[in-house]
């Protein structure tokens, strides 16, 4: 498995990070999204997206950065 992490604003939370565990095809298999001001976690099993777009403009993490949040 793959683990990546974007960042995005989120108005009136402040930035926002957004987790993917992706296969070797660029498939998303679990994501997430944490806003470390408010300490929200939204998880999604079964994700919208299917596919990473553009993963070269991600962050490549460790797995352990994503399932800190995960097992939250």
């Amino acid at each position: 498995m793959k683990y990546y992490r974007g960042t995005q604003f989120v108005p009136m939370k402040g930035m926002a990070e957004m987790y993917y565990e992706a296969d070797e095809e660029d498939n998303v298999i679990r994501c997430m999204t944490v806003v470390p001001s408010t300490g929200e976690v939204e998880r999604m099993d079964k994700p919208v997206i299917k596919k990473l777009f553009r993963p070269e403009m991600l962050e490549s993490v460790g797995s352990e950065d994503f399932e800190k949040y995960w097992g939250r």
